[in-house]
């Protein structure tokens, strides 16, 4: 697995949690006319968007240097997946097409 694939894959869970805590928000705003605790619903799913993109930016770290790649990766926005034109993590130059060892928690 490349840096790349492993920083995209935990982009893309955590774009589609937003995107669902999206859809809390907005359908539980929308019903705070027929019952008043949708309104404790909808500031629920807005404490968890504020703690996703805070996520999004502090969050996603170099597996070598351990660097915030946040803003770095955010740019230019390609959707679920990291743009091809970043190549290398700005603060230790690792190549993000680069192969990585997937630590395993189980000992043999």
């Amino acid at each position: 697995m490349t840096i790349r694939s492993q920083l995209n894959l935990i982009r893309r869970r955590v774009l589609i949690i937003t995107l669902l805590t999206w859809v809390v928000f907005a359908v539980g705003s929308f019903l705070i006319t027929v019952h008043r605790w949708f309104i404790v619903v909808s500031l629920l799913a807005f404490i968890g968007l504020i703690l996703e993109t805070i996520f999004l930016m502090f969050g996603i770290r170099c597996p070598k240097c351990k660097a915030a790649l946040g803003h770095t990766l955010s740019y230019p926005p390609q959707g679920l997946s990291i743009s091809d034109k970043i190549k290398f993590c700005p603060f230790c130059g690792v190549s993000l097409d680069s192969e990585i060892e997937i630590e395993k928690s189980f000992s043999t």
